[in-house]
């Protein structure tokens, strides 16, 4: 189950594949600036690799995900700006 984390924004990206998941999750992130929480829902299996392999290299703080069968959702913190 999802840890309670204040959300910033809500990415629903149910439909799309991987790799133009991941390029709307870094327009996002790039878009929202540092320090926001993004809750990302998504549906492509591909999914939980491709976006916890692009946090870990990208500095973003995967705070939770969850999978309930249909959807994947994460939260992802992103970088601080320094």
């Amino acid at each position: 189950m999802i840890q309670e984390h204040k959300v910033d924004f809500i990415c629903d990206l149910r439909g799309q594949r991987c790799p133009h998941l991941l390029i709307t999750v870094i327009a996002e992130v790039r878009r929202r600036g540092g320090g926001v929480v993004l809750e990302i829902s998504a549906d492509d299996l591909n999914a939980p690799s491709s976006i916890t392999a692009w946090a870990r290299q990208s500095g973003c703080e995967l705070l939770d995900m969850y999978d309930d069968g249909h959807t994947f959702t994460f939260l992802l913190r992103t970088p601080r700006e320094t």
